[in-house]
């Protein structure tokens, strides 16, 4: 195992591409759903601590978001693979063992209930279901 310095940065823009259509290029414009999905990994805690590289990776992905979006189906393996890198889904967070301080709360709390015994281990039964 090797510990580096932390070098948190700040989620980049979008870039401005030129993509190639019919022999020319023209300016990518990246759709709204993007926008919202660029928007949303900002926000999201999983990207408090991405790394210069980590935004690389997800800018790249963006692009992918954004073709898939405007109908290149064909992506959708590559996208989910990546997006599932980052901690998308429940699922990817448990492979990455992820989890949010509400679900720790959520845990202690659900742990520190009194089992039925500790509630009612003082309660007497009645002479005659203590015979049975």
């Amino acid at each position: 195992m090797r510990i580096l310095p932390r070098a948190v940065v700040d989620q980049p823009l979008l870039p401005s591409i030129a993509i190639e259509e019919d022999g020319e290029f023209t300016e990518f414009i990246w759709p709204q759903i993007t926008l919202e999905w660029w928007q949303m990994w900002a926000d999201s805690p999983l990207s408090v601590d991405f790394t210069s590289t980590d935004w690389s990776e997800l800018r790249d992905t963006a692009l992918i978001h954004a073709r898939f979006w405007k109908g290149d189906i064909k992506l959708a393996g590559e996208l989910r693979l990546r997006t599932a890198k980052f901690g998308a889904t429940p699922e990817d967070r448990a492979r990455l063992r992820i989890t949010f301080a509400q679900a720790e709360e959520a845990e202690t709390k659900t742990t520190a209930r009194r089992s039925s015994r500790d509630r009612f281990g003082g309660i007497a039964l009645p002479p005659e279901a203590a015979a049975e």
